[in-house]
């Protein structure tokens, strides 16, 4: 069963931007491994004072292994997370299917 996830990063939104911007290589990186896991789509949009991703995976059980990596907590700390990120998972609906 495939899901949609909403994490809220609560922190310093320029420092977010900018931290993306000068690591590029390391944001691809992390990028493709997710793609790799199990993220069939991804966006990231900002708010007041959180930055906001909302991705599509192949299964919950994938999205938490991928979270579960030490690097990704690392990379939302180096990005200006203020602290943990609010997740929120959904069951995605096949309406094809109906």
């Amino acid at each position: 069963m495939s899901i949609v996830t909403i994490m809220k990063v609560p922190g310093d939104t320029a420092k977010f931007r900018e931290f993306f911007d000068s690591h590029k290589e390391q944001v691809a990186a992390i990028s493709a491994r997710a793609q790799a896991a199990g993220c069939t789509s991804h966006v990231f949009s900002q708010g007041d004072g959180v930055t906001v991703a909302v991705d599509h995976w192949d299964s919950q059980a994938a999205f938490e292994k991928f979270l579960a990596d030490p690097e990704i907590g690392e990379t939302m700390a180096g990005a200006g997370a203020s602290g943990p990120p609010e997740i929120e998972i959904f069951e995605v609906i096949d309406v094809d299917s109906w």
